[in-house]
C-alpha cells in the first residue's frame, strides 16, 4: 500500500493512497505549509510554514480501556474527504509539538534511525532537533550566507574522504598502499591540545562527481519506464471519458429531436390561434373589465381616514381606563399628562394634523362632483359623516382639551376631570364614524366591481346571441 503526503498554501497537509487514487485524511494547521518530511516507518511527519513554525503531527493515538486492559494505540484520521483534523496550537498538546526556528524554513530531513530533525533555513544555518524532546542539538554553519534547498541524510561510506579498495588481494607492495586509506592531514599545532582538536569542527565540501559511474542504484533514482508507468495510472480516461463519444453522438441527436418538437409545438399554436380568432370574437377582456385601479380622490379620502384612525387607536388606550375602569388618581394623572403633550405638541405636528383634515374633506367633495347614484349614497354618506367626525372635533375635542392643560380661573379639578372623561367619549365616537366612513368607501368600490362583472357578463351574452343569429343566416 502506497501512500503521499501533500502540503498547500490552503494551510492543509492531504494524505493520499496512490493505489486507490483516494484521499485518506486532511490535516489543517494555522498557517500555509512549504515542506514536509515523514518518518519512514508512517509514525508521524512534520509540516513546516514559512514563519520558522514546525508542527509535529502523531499518526498514531492512545485510547484508554474501559476495562482497565491498558492503553489501546489506534490510528489517526482515516474518513475519507470529510475527515479534517486541525492542529491546535493554543492547547498544551499542540504547544508540545510545535518547533519555533525562528527563521523561514526552506528544506527538512530526519535521521534514517528517526531519532534526528534536520531544518535548513533561509539564512544557510542547518539545526538538528532531538525529535523526541524538540531540544535543539547543534547547528551547522558551514553554509550561512546561502538559502538551504535540499537535505538528506545517508551512512557514511568508507571512501568518503579518500580512496579504499574493499578487495583483498595485496600482489605487491604498491598493491598495500592503494589498500589504505588516504586521509588529509590537519596542521601540526591543531593537533597539540586535544581539547582544542575534539572541539574543532571540520567540514568539507564533496566534489561533484557526475561523470563516475555509480555502482548500484540510489533511493531516489526514477527511471524514465517507471516514470511514464505511474504517469499513465493517473491520467489514464475514466469510463466516462471513453463513453464520451457516444454521449456527444446522443446529446446532438436529443437536441434535433428537442428542436422538432419545438418546430411541431408552434404549428400547433398557430392553428389553435387561428381558430380562437374565428370563432370567439371576444371584444371585452374580463380582466381588463375587473381591473381595479384606486383613484386620487378615493385613495385621499381613504389616507385622510386611515391616519386619523392611526391617532385615535393610539389614544384609545388611554381613553379606555378613563371610561370603562375604575377611576383612580393615576388614571387621572395620565391622562393629563398624556393630553398635555398632545395639546402641547409643535406647531407642524397640529398643522399636519389640520391638513389631513382638508384632504379628506377635498377627496369627498371631488368624488361628488361625478353624480351618480353610487355618489348619491356611498360619497354623500361619507362626506356626512367626515363632517359630523370634524364638528366633534372642533366643538369636543379642542375646548376639553384646553380646559384640562390651561384650565380657567373658575376651572375647578371636578371641571377637569369631567373635560377629561368627554373627551374619551368624543374620541371613541369619532373611532367609530371614520370606520363607517372605510366601510362606506370599501362597499362602494365592491358595488363597482359587481356592476362591471354584471356588464361584462351580459355584453358577452350578447355578443354570442349576435354570432349565433348570424351563423342561422348564413
Amino acid at each position: 500500500m502506497c501512500r503521499i503526503l501533500t502540503g498547500s498554501l490552503d494551510h492543509t497537509v492531504k494524505l493520499w493512497d496512490l493505489g486507490t487514487q483516494s484521499l485518506i485524511t486532511t490535516f489543517h494547521f494555522p498557517k500555509p505549509i512549504r515542506c514536509i518530511v515523514w518518518d519512514i516507518t508512517e509514525r508521524l511527519f512534520f509540516a513546516s510554514s514559512p514563519d520558522g513554525s514546525i508542527y509535529q503531527v502523531n499518526l498514531f493515538r492512545e485510547r484508554e480501556v474501559k476495562n482497565n486492559a491498558g492503553p489501546f494505540i489506534e490510528a489517526v484520521g482515516g474518513a475519507g474527504a470529510s475527515d479534517v483534523i486541525r492542529f491546535d496550537v493554543d492547547g498544551t498538546a499542540g504547544q508540545k509539538r510545535l518547533i519555533d526556528v525562528g527563521q523561514p524554513v526552506t528544506a527538512l530531513c530526519m535521521s534514517l534511525n528517526g531519532s534526528l530533525l534536520l531544518v535548513g533555513t533561509a539564512s544557510g544555518l542547518i539545526h538538528v532537533y532531538d525529535i523526541a524532546s524538540h531540544q535543539l542539538l547543534r547547528t551547522i554553519s558551514t553554509h550561512k550566507g546561502l538559502s538551504i534547498s535540499f537535505l538528506a541524510t545517508l551512512l557514511k561510506p568508507p571512501d568518503l574522504v579518500g580512496h579504499v579498495s574493499l578487495s583483498l588481494n595485496v600482489a605487491s607492495t604498491a598493491d598495500a598502499r592503494d589498500v589504505m586509506p588516504v586521509r588529509p592531514v590537519a596542521s601540526f599545532h591543531r593537533m597539540k591540545d586535544m581539547n582544542a582538536r575534539e572541539l574543532h569542527e571540520v567540514s568539507m565540501m564533496l566534489p561533484i562527481t557526475s561523470k563516475t559511474p555509480q555502482i548500484g542504484r540510489c533511493e531516489y533514482d526514477y527511471s524514465e519506464s517507471e516514470f511514464q508507468k505511474d504517469l499513465f495510472s493517473f491520467v489514464q480516461p475514466t469510463e466516462a471519458e471513453l463513453l464520451g463519444a457516444p454521449l456527444t453522438n446522443r446529446v446532438a441527436e436529443l437536441e434535433a429531436e428537442v428542436e422538432q418538437l419545438k418546430e411541431q409545438l408552434g404549428k400547433a399554436k398557430g392553428v389553435n390561434d387561428a381558430i380562437w380568432q374565428q370563432h370567439a370574437h371576444v371584444d371585452i377582456d374580463e380582466d381588463a373589465c375587473l381591473e381595479s385601479k384606486m383613484g386620487f380622490k378615493q385613495g385621499a379620502v381613504l389616507a385622510s381616514c386611515s391616519f386619523f384612525l392611526g391617532v385615535l387607536f393610539i389614544c384609545f388606550f388611554v381613553d379606555y381606563r378613563i371610561l370603562y375602569q375604575d377611576l383612580t388618581e393615576d388614571t387621572i394623572k395620565d391622562g393629563f399628562q398624556f393630553y398635555a403633550t398632545f395639546f402641547n405638541a409643535p406647531p407642524a405636528i397640529k398643522a399636519l394634523l389640520h391638513g389631513f383634515i382638508g384632504v379628506g374633506l377635498t377627496g369627498l367633495v371631488a368624488k361628488l362632483l361625478q353624480w351618480d347614484e353610487s355618489a348619491i349614497f356611498f360619497d354623500g354618506s361619507s362626506l356626512a359623516a367626515y363632517l359630523f367626525t370634524t364638528s366633534v372635533y372642533l366643538a369636543v375635542t379642542i375646548p376639553c382639551l384646553r380646559t384640562m392643560v390651561t384650565p380657567a380661573e373658575v376651572d375647578t379639578m371636578d371641571d377637569r376631570i369631567e373635560a377629561l372623561k368627554i373627551l374619551s367619549a368624543g374620541n371613541t365616537i369619532m373611532m367609530l364614524v371614520l370606520g363607517a366612513i372605510l366601510g362606506l368607501q370599501g362597499g362602494q368600490e365592491y358595488a363597482r366591481r359587481a356592476e362591471q362583472r354584471e356588464v361584462a357578463k351580459a355584453e358577452k351574452e350578447e355578443a354570442a346571441r349576435s354570432r349565433s343569429e348570424k351563423d342561422k343566416k348564413e
